[in-house]
């Protein structure tokens, strides 16, 4: 009986921190998407840790550009916003409805691996 809850405990926790990992992937994407193509098309070596960062980084320069050029940091989240549904767009859009392989390669890069 105890093995059950643990179970159902284990399967709460598992779900709960693939909903955070995607709500990052949502908000981070404008920076995975670009760090991920360098990543992919010059052979940067970097570990997982350091693609996380820096896709972060470069999210936030993201954000605080539109934001600048927009003089308004509301307007600004709005288009961020947008751009992020945009990137998550053109990774589902590439992967499933043209069966391109470097959307899953690009995912990859930030996901760990069964082994």
């Amino acid at each position: 009986m105890g093995t059950t809850e643990q179970n159902k405990k284990d399967d709460k926790s598992g779900n709960l921190l693939m909903l955070v990992v995607f709500i990052l992937i949502f908000f981070l994407s404008p920076g995975i998407f670009i760090l991920g193509l360098v990543q992919l098309n010059f052979s940067l070596q970097l570990d997982m840790g350091q693609l996380w960062t820096f896709s972060t980084v470069i999210a936030l320069v993201v954000y605080a550009l539109t934001s600048l050029s927009l003089k308004s940091a509301k307007q600004g989240l709005k288009i961020y916003l947008l751009l992020c549904v945009g990137v998550v767009s053109i990774l589902l859009i590439s992967s499933f409805g043209f069966k391109a392989e470097w959307p899953t390669a690009l995912i990859n890069l930030y996901m760990p691996t069964q082994t």
